[in-house]
């Protein structure tokens, strides 16, 4: 289940990003179409992996019942990266994947 909410959370990252306004303020250029584009095509297939995961690993009901939950919970904590501290919002995609393996590691 922790791959699937790491999915959503790179998912909507990239879902954000392809925004001309958000590009703006993380990257501090104007956004290219190609990339906005495909952004935006990796970030809805990536949603979609990470709703099929969901639901293969704790079941139809419950799978959209945490999808939901997580996707809510990373849409807050992305919208107050981007109001506060936009340049770490990148970085924190490489700190949530060391956190991801530190915790594999310790619990098994």
């Amino acid at each position: 289940m922790t791959v699937s909410a790491y999915i959503l959370y790179i998912a909507l990252i990239f879902l954000s990003i392809s925004m001309n306004k958000h590009y703006k303020v993380v990257i501090s250029t104007n956004v290219n179409k190609n990339y906005q584009i495909a952004s935006k095509l990796l970030g809805n297939a990536l949603l979609i992996i990470s709703l099929v995961l969901f639901i293969k690993t704790t079941g139809l009901s419950l799978g959209i019942t945490y999808f939901f939950g997580f996707l809510a919970l990373f849409i807050i904590i992305i919208a107050l990266f981007l109001t506060y501290k936009p340049k770490l919002l990148i970085f924190t995609i490489f700190v949530s994947f060391l956190f991801w393996v530190l915790i594999k590691f310790l619990l098994n």
